[in-house]
């Protein structure tokens, strides 16, 4: 096991009038929120360098994943690994949130957001929020 990392980043909104959002987690704990000033303000916290988040916001469309989003499976033999990702979006922005989340748990805050569009694929865990 590595040793414990925080880090931040942000995305900035631009110019985009509308944005499609794929978040891609392969494990662990995943907590979205609106009421971000930018388009991400985003806090990752993990102890395997295979876990660091990648962040790309390219025409309009924003890509939060680990790098190998089945890269969990390679994890199942470590024990006591952390991973966790807190984001907060722009409750402003029409949005199409996909996100697609393999074991872990999350909690779903996005009755602020201004969805256009959702889809949801979980894997094994559990999933709150409203």
């Amino acid at each position: 096991m590595g040793e414990l990392r925080s880090e931040s980043q942000s995305v900035e909104l631009g110019d985009a009038e509308s944005v499609s959002v794929k978040i891609k987690m392969g494990g662990g704990d995943l907590k979205i929120i609106g009421d971000a000033e930018k388009l991400l303000e985003a806090d990752f916290t993990y102890n395997v360098d295979k876990l660091k988040p990648e962040v790309e916001f390219t025409d309009g469309t924003l890509i939060v994943q680990h790098p190998d989003v089945r890269g969990y499976r390679t994890l199942q033999d470590i024990k006591d690994f952390r991973n966790e990702w807190d984001l907060r979006l722009n409750n402003d922005v029409p949005m199409n949130l996909s996100l697609e989340m393999g074991a872990g748990t999350s909690d779903l805050q996005l009755a602020g957001l201004s969805l256009t569009g959702l889809d949801i694929i979980l894997g094994a865990g559990k999933c709150t929020g409203t």
